[in-house]
Formats: C-alpha cells, sequence, structure tokens
C-alpha cells in the first residue's frame, strides 16, 4: 500500500473534513496508515508556511484599488496548553477578561461578496517584543507597500492610537472607527472637552481630535441596552458614519467561521512553529471556502456539512451498533 506524503493540502483537507479533534493522532485513526501521527508532527514542526505565501495564493481574489481593508484579532483559546509555546494570558473581547491563548491579528479584505485574509500576525511579544498596536502598523504598511488602494480601513476602538491614525491618513485612505468616549476633542467653538461630553446630534458633527486632526463622529445608542459608542472618521464629507462603519462586521463572521469551520484553535502541538503551520493551514481552508461559496453559492457550514452527511447517510444505512 502506497504511504501517506504529508503536504499542505492533505493537512488543510484533513482540517476541512474534520469535525472535532484534529490531532495527529486522530488523522492516524482515519487514514489507517500507523506511524502517520509521527509524519504529521514532523511535518507540522518542520515546515515553514508564512503569511506572504498565504497572500500569494490569495493575490488573485483581491482586487488592490478598491473593497474595504478590515483590521481585528481574536484569541484562539488554549485553556488547557499552559506549555504551548505562543499561548499567553490576553484580553478576550468575547469573554470581557484575560484568557490564555495564541493573539492572532488579521488584515482582511472584501468587497462585501467575499471576505479574503490578506495578511496575519501572531502576537508573540516574548520573541519579538513587539505590541498588537505594533503589529496592526506593519500589516497596515505591508498594504501600502503591496499597492492596495482601499475605500476605506475599518478598525475597532482597539486600533484606534493616535500613531495608527496619523499612519493612515499619510497614505491618503480614510479610515472608519469606533473611538474611545475619553478620547479629547476640540470643538469648533474652541472647547476642549472629553468626546463622551459633547452633546452630538444624531448625525455626529466635526471635531478636532487630539494628536490626529479633524474628524467626522457621530453618537451611536444600541437599542438593545442602551450602550453608547462613538463612531468617527477622517472622510468629513461621509454622511452616515453608522452605516459605513457596519462594514466592520465582516471581521466579525471571518472569527466565527475560522473558529468553527477550519478548527484554527484545535492545535494541541507546543511548539510555535507547528502552532503557526496550522494557522496558515486553517485560514487556507477559510480562503478556500470563500471561494467556493462565492461560486456554489453554499456557504462554509453548508460545505461543511455536504461532506460529513454522506458518512452519516451510510452509517444509518448499516448501523454498526445495536441499541437497546
Amino acid at each position: 500500500m502506497e504511504k501517506t506524503h504529508i503536504t499542505t493540502t492533505l493537512y488543510s483537507q484533513f482540517l476541512l473534513a474534520s469535525e472535532g479533534n484534529v490531532t495527529a493522532t486522530r488523522a492516524e485513526e482515519v487514514l489507517l496508515e500507523p506511524g502517520v501521527h509521527d509524519k504529521i508532527t514532523r511535518w507540522l514542526a518542520g515546515s515553514k508556511l508564512t503569511p506572504g505565501m498565504l497572500f500569494e495564493q490569495v493575490r488573485p481574489l483581491v482586487n488592490l484599488s478598491g473593497g474595504w481593508l478590515i483590521l481585528d484579532d481574536s484569541v484562539l483559546g488554549k485553556p488547557f496548553g499552559p506549555e504551548i509555546n505562543l499561548s499567553c494570558w490576553q484580553y478576550s473581547g468575547r469573554e470581557h477578561k484575560p484568557v490564555r491563548g495564541i493573539g492572532l491579528l488579521t488584515l482582511i479584505w472584501t468587497n462585501g461578496l467575499v471576505a479574503v485574509p490578506v495578511n496575519y500576525r501572531i502576537y508573540d511579544k516574548g520573541t519579538d517584543g513587539k505590541s498588537k498596536h505594533t503589529h496592526a502598523r506593519d500589516l497596515l504598511t505591508w498594504a501600502k507597500g503591496q499597492g492596495f488602494s482601499p475605500e476605506d480601513v475599518l478598525m475597532d476602538a482597539w486600533y484606534t492610537a493616535s500613531e495608527t491614525l496619523r499612519l493612515i491618513q499619510r497614505f491618503g485612505w480614510t479610515w472608519i472607527a469606533e473611538i474611545r468616549s475619553n478620547r479629547r476633542v476640540i470643538t469648533p467653538a474652541g472647547t476642549r472637552s472629553h468626546l463622551k461630553d459633547l452633546p452630538l446630534r444624531e448625525n455626529g458633527g466635526t471635531v478636532y481630535l487630539k494628536d490626529v486632526g479633524y474628524v467626522r463622529v457621530a453618537k451611536s445608542v444600541t437599542q438593545q441596552n442602551g450602550c453608547v459608542r462613538y463612531l468617527g472618521s477622517n472622510n468629513l464629507q461621509l454622511a452616515d458614519v453608522g452605516l459605513a462603519y457596519a462594514r466592520r462586521w465582516a471581521i466579525e463572521v471571518y472569527h466565527r467561521e475560522i473558529k468553527q469551520v477550519t478548527k484554527v484553535a484545535h492545535c494541541q502541538a507546543r511548539r510555535a512553529r507547528s502552532q503557526r503551520n496550522h494557522i496558515f493551514c486553517a485560514l487556507l481552508v477559510y480562503t478556500s471556502l470563500q471561494l467556493h461559496r462565492f461560486t456554489t453559492g453554499l456557504s462554509s457550514y453548508q460545505t461543511k456539512l455536504a461532506i460529513l452527511a454522506p458518512a452519516v447517510r451510510q452509517y444509518l444505512a448499516a448501523p454498526t451498533v445495536a441499541l437497546f
């Protein structure tokens, strides 16, 4: 019998087709080939799959002159893996508290039809000394170097550091983001104040944001819980900041799908290189599913079900376990 050769394609297809555990030992159980788990372990530890290689794969899906760039991070939870090299304690927006995990920063490009991760970074300050803000500016600088000219750059409040906003403006781009309520501003009348103290109209107004420049700011109140947010942009002619900011939701969908469909957080390897290669393959799976959805109309979840459903039907047709 021909021996299995471990490749990026094979491992990525394994992630796509699997449900639940995606360890090397589970792969061996599925493939019915003794020793495969050692091959996968060695391949994960010995390969070097980089963010630049991902962009080479997704480049045909991207229009550099248009669309929107969205920047955000997510924590890949590792609550039971304290010895995993890349895992550390960091704040999770979903859990609203510090959790142990791997920080994944992603820059995605979207045109409203597909959402493509064009570059990403792993938060590993103990090794490279870089904060998430530094990684964010590195990703934006990379995008400028590649020739991206987006309609807007979208971010949540965490990434609206003055240095980051000024960088985007130097590139000649417009940004749309949530702004923290305690940011200092100057009104057209010359009054110095915190953003939260301004009597903003529903459609917003123009203020001078300290260390950034003139921005258009609107106040948004969530109907369900009355939560107040301030949304801003350096596009002073923008009529509806809230509607434009809503496009940022694409990256929240991306975070949910890579965790639920591609098993990006399920690697149990301790080595940092193994984790990085696993994450690369998971993002490759996600991008492939995006292209598949664009060409077939099937969502990632429908495609996953189509892979698993034949095995369930086969079992139901001839169950191997007798029930009382």
